[in-house]
């Protein structure tokens, strides 16, 4: 396992073994749903997650197209939305919070938090130890030809 510091935490991950368990997945949860803001979500692509969270999900062996939950909350303006959401890698928190979410801003309007949570977890991590990493963004644009929700 690989020692990594992100923000306040440091964690411990395996990489490697992330990576072979998202290689099994078929999908995540935006692609498994019909609803509009599934849809609006998964047609961004892998713009719907800034360069500095992607590389980050990439170092932790996480598939960025595969989350294991994304929800719209509300309209953060009349053109963006609120959306959350989070994954899961093999490893474990050696330091920082990890009771309850306690995001943390990243750059280009996205805040993670790092946590012990394990909800919704992919079954083809089996036993592994895990941490969840979630994240929040208030800048998802809505981009289908179809009215936004309120």
């Amino acid at each position: 396992m690989k020692r990594i510091e992100i923000g306040q935490w440091m964690i411990k991950v395996d990489a490697e073994a992330t990576r072979q368990v998202y290689e099994k997945t078929s999908r995540g949860s935006p692609a498994n749903c019909d609803c509009n803001t599934c849809r609006n979500f998964t047609a961004l692509g892998r713009e719907a997650y800034p360069e500095p969270f992607r590389s980050l999900l990439n170092e932790l062996g996480i598939d960025y197209r595969k989350a294991a939950e994304v929800f719209y909350t509300c309209p953060s303006s009349s053109s963006h939305l609120f959306y959350g959401g989070w994954f899961h890698f093999a490893g474990r928190i050696i330091s920082g919070p990890h009771k309850t979410p306690d995001f943390r801003p990243l750059p280009e309007g996205l805040e993670i938090s790092i946590c012990r949570d394990n909800d919704l977890v992919f079954e083809e991590f089996g036993d592994k130890p895990l941490v969840q990493i979630e994240f929040s963004t208030d800048s998802i644009p809505w981009v289908l030809d179809e009215e936004m929700p309120e």
